[in-house]
């Protein structure tokens, strides 16, 4: 069967082919895999004549193995998959029903009747179906101690359940690790039911270490099940023999639960087993490895300090896939006798449990219970429980397969002296991730912000203590001082911030206050939002990942200093997210942002700045000004950007006489905010095809050389290149070569972005001048020479450009369809095309995507193909009307477009 998409799909042929010598050629011209494979001697294949969405592919399969496995053909069972699909037409894609009339896409090539089973009556062909969430079916008898499955079902760890059997092939010995809440236990039960079914082993017993066991123990519990003299043996050695006796007569899984603790959890702790009783039960897995049995451990760590690293085979689990956590909410919404009617809803909350099994249950229980069930209240809900603001309403306070209180709790609170757990307590304030930089600075001696109960702690020491909390399963190792904090933590640890920082009311004269603490977190990560914008604005664009990171740090303290009234500490964390987003290509996420924060900076009278805040009302200026911009509003935009611009020269112009060297630190900052307006305004000037523009972005490029600011030199000579390429008033298409040239020489070696973007500006020149020639009639070798060219630059830049850079990919995406569709391959040209609407959707540029689908319906009405020319077009139509009047001649000419179309296409139809 080649379950593959198009696996038997043909292209048309648009002009008649030469005849062939022999089938086997005609096969490889005109066919199909499907065809190639019956070809090479393969007596039947299924293939699909189309792309085939998951979900039918997994049904027709189903059906088809079912009616192989009756006795039907394989003819004959490809037919009875195709009529399961016709019958059942709906589809669950991204978790909502949808009608699909998708049983044609399957096909069957049978070069005769093929029977692979005994032929049974037609009414025992049944439809095969897998109820989610259900455990495998097994003799309970076979499982002894074995945990009942979850109560909404076992979902997911397909991955995990594979790769335990795989390893049982080779060895007798496996370690299952994951950290709080992951499942490990359940995974453990569901794979021994699994086993037993299928024939991996005869008898399942299952053994928990959370509470101390002896050797003497461990095996009372199975040779008490098979020897009835059991309870009259007392010698060791005695027992052990027996039970590898047993062991060896027996095909046994034996699941050794949490086996953590044995060697002392969290590490460092002491153990409750003494060494020799330790070393007492791994000499007996080493001499069990020999026998029958599988021995199937689980542990929060990898235990290579207790096992040794050779012992057992070590599979980490995963977090559960997005998919099996829906199915997972849905499986505890059902318990409640509720509905998730729209998962699409529940998405935000079940990314936020990051995958984790009990986190997911107990919070999606809490939203059920509290009513949070649209989208609006899932939201707020998230918000709540990431500042640990919502008591969650925990199910068993002493089970930890049941209690995310108690899995989190367990081995920590013998493990952090109380001193420590002042310093972990405010782990209660982070989000997503903590650095160690980032909490040894709220200690920092010289931080007037110093949070006393830190003194001392420096980033080592930090690494140090988080390591250990990395330990217990409260937080993961991400690598260079950065670790992911479980997801129920802000929760969790809400009670041991409030014990050791009170409110202001309740605190001791010598220690912090829960205001203080905040004040700290806030200031310090507004500081570091501040430095990533820096950094990244310096050209070191390698500080993006770092950035993203820190990004629910940054939204918790922007909203902490907002409800606070600490506004000074708000364009910090704004900087940082103004970058993030920008590089992303998550700017429908910043215009909220930013509304939200006007009426604190901006007099609503004038749009100048409220008293004491000119800095943050000039920042907060420039964020509306981009988002005017971005939303066409061109006017708007020049009219708020020549009032910033007013305020910088006023503050800017004596510095302009001082020499370079003696400029203060402040100066520089006050002349580099100089140019960054004269920068913007000559971006809206450009737009609005005002000729001053190039005269601002002069000054602007003087002014940064002036300073040695390299990369804002170089994106003022860009911008220049722009100008006179595609300003009207001014174009001079050597003046723009010359102007990008110079903007690729100033760039750093590491600025690989930018030097992509002024790759695809030379393309742009080359395209240009293409345009030029093919008006004044020049060769077709000159012309092909300059799309080469301009095709070299363009795919030159896609190496460059990272995969997160949407803006930029989708401006190269779309100006290689223009040259594909020049060159007349209309194919390649649409693939380009699309390619580029998908990365301005991405980023939330409808109104780019709308003009990309009119040229794409351009192109097709121009080739006659009418129809797919009518669905680009009111695409695109649909992309427009959102924006108004700041996109009245696209509407314009969009209607005008499709009724010449819908004529055309009449026309057609007509002769």
């Amino acid at each position: 069967m080649l379950n593959a998409c198009r696996s038997a799909h043909a292209d048309a042929q648009d002009k008649p082919q030469q005849e062939h010598d022999n089938v086997h050629d005609e096969v490889r011209a005109y066919g199909t895999l499907a065809q190639e494979v019956m070809d090479a001697g393969v007596a039947g294949a299924v293939g699909m004549r189309y792309n085939v969405y998951v979900v039918t592919a997994a049904q027709f399969i189903a059906d088809l193995y079912r009616a192989l496995a009756s006795g039907q053909t394989l003819g004959q069972a490809v037919t009875h998959g195709r009529k399961r699909l016709e019958e059942e037409p709906y589809r669950e894609l991204s978790w909502q029903k949808r009608e699909l009339r998708d049983w044609c896409v399957p096909v069957v090539h049978e070069a005769s009747p093929i029977h692979l089973f005994p032929n049974r009556p037609e009414n025992n062909v049944k439809r095969m179906s897998i109820d989610l969430g259900d455990s495998v079916k097994v003799d309970e008898r076979r499982l002894i101690n074995v945990p009942q499955p979850p109560d909404a079902g076992f979902y997911g760890r397909d991955e995990t359940l594979l790769a335990l059997d795989r390893a049982f092939d080779e060895h007798a010995i496996v370690l299952l690790h994951a950290f709080a809440g992951s499942g490990k236990t359940a995974a453990a039960a569901e794979f021994a039911r699994w086993y037993l079914r299928t024939g991996g082993a005869e008898l399942c017993l299952f053994t928990s270490f959370e509470h101390k066991i002896t050797l003497s123990g461990v095996l009372d519990q199975l040779g008490g099940k098979f020897i009835r003299q059991w309870t009259g043996l007392t010698e060791i050695e005695q027992k052990k023999n027996i039970v590898l006796e047993i062991l060896k007569q027996q095909r046994i899984l034996w699941i050794w639960d949490n086996v953590e603790q044995v060697a002392g959890f969290p590490p460092g702790t002491k153990s409750n087993w003494e060494a020799s009783e330790q070393e007492e039960l791994v000499e007996f897995l080493r001499t069990a490895r020999v026998t029958n049995a599988r021995f199937l451990l689980t542990s929060r760590r990898d235990e290579e300090d207790w096992l040794g690293k050779d012992l057992p085979v070590r599979i980490p689990a995963p977090r559960l896939f997005l998919p099996d956590r829906v199915k997972l909410a849905r499986g505890i919404a059902g318990k409640r006798k509720q509905l998730i009617d729209n998962p699409a809803d529940w998405i935000p909350l079940l990314r936020y449990t990051d995958g984790n099994p009990l986190t997911t249950t107990v919070l999606v229980g809490q939203a059920l219970t509290l009513g949070k069930t649209n989208r609006k209240q899932i939201s707020d809900f998230i918000d709540q429980i990431r500042a640990g603001e919502i008591d969650i309403d925990d199910v068993d306070s002493e089970k930890r397969d049941k209690s995310l209180a108690a899995s989190l709790r367990y081995g920590f609170e013998h493990a952090f002296t109380e001193e420590e757990q002042k310093i972990l307590a405010i782990l209660h304030l982070f989000q997503g991730v903590v650095s160690t930089i980032s909490l040894a600075f709220l200690g920092y001696e010289k931080n007037e912000n110093q949070i006393k109960e830190l003194a001392g702690l420096t980033s080592e020491k930090a690494e140090i203590l988080l390591q250990r909390a990395s330990d217990v399963g409260l937080l993961t190792n991400l690598g260079g001082g950065y670790f992911a904090i479980h997801p129920a933590l802000p929760w969790f640890f809400r009670g041991l911030f409030t014990k050791f920082y009170p409110d202001s009311e309740t605190a001791l004269t010598d220690t912090s206050t829960a205001r203080d603490a905040r004040f700290a977190y806030v200031s310090a990560i507004g500081g570091l939002g501040s430095f990533y914008f820096d950094k990244i604005e310096d050209g070191e664009r390698n500080w993006i990942s770092l950035l993203a990171l820190e990004e629910f740090n940054l939204r918790h303290a922007r909203s902490l200093a907002l409800t606070q009234g600490w506004r000074d500490h708000v364009t910090g964390t704004m900087q940082g997210l103004n970058q993030l987003y920008n590089l992303t290509g998550r700017m429908r996420e910043w215009e909220p942002l930013v509304m939200e924060i006007i009426p604190v900076f901006v007099d609503p009278e004038n749009d100048r700045s409220l008293p004491d805040c000119e800095n943050s009302w000039a920042l907060v200026t420039e964020y509306r000004v981009k988002l005017a911009i971005r939303n066409k509003k061109f006017r708007e935009a020049a009219q708020l950007q020549k009032i910033l611009l007013n305020w910088c020269r006023s503050k800017a112009e004596p510095m302009l006489i001082i020499r370079k060297e003696a400029l203060t630190e402040d100066q520089r900052f006050t002349l580099k905010q100089y140019a960054v307006s004269l920068q913007d305004l000559g971006l809206i000037q450009d737009e609005l095809e005002e000729h001053e523009c190039a005269d601002s972005f002069r000054e602007a490029l003087r002014i940064n050389t002036l300073l040695g600011n390299i990369i804002s030199a170089a994106n003022d000579a860009h911008n220049l290149g722009n100008v006179y390429t595609g300003n009207t008033q001014l174009r001079d298409l050597d003046k723009a070569e010359g102007y990008y040239q110079q903007s690729l020489n100033l760039r750093p070696q590491n600025d690989t972005t930018g030097k992509a973007i002024c790759a695809g500006s030379l393309g742009r020149v080359a395209m240009a001048r293409f345009f030029d020639a093919h008006r004044q009639k020049r060769s077709k070798s000159e012309l092909l020479m300059l799309l080469n060219k301009a095709l070299g630059q363009y795919l030159y830049t896609l190496e460059l450009l990272p995969k997160n850079a949407v803006d930029d990919l989708a401006v190269t995406h779309n100006a290689i369809g223009v040259i594909y569709k020049n060159a007349g391959q209309i194919d390649q040209a649409l693939h380009y095309y699309n390619g580029s609407i998908r990365y301005k959707e991405a980023s939330g540029n409808h109104f780019g995507a709308g003009r990309t689908r009119y040229n794409i319906a351009l192109m097709m009405a121009q080739h006659g193909r009418f129809e797919e020319a009518l669905l680009y077009a009111r695409a695109a139509l649909k992309n427009f009307e959102p924006y108004g009047e700041g996109a009245v001649q696209g509407i314009a000419v969009t209607k005008k477009l499709i009724r010449q179309i819908e004529e055309l296409k009449r026309k057609k139809e007509q002769q």
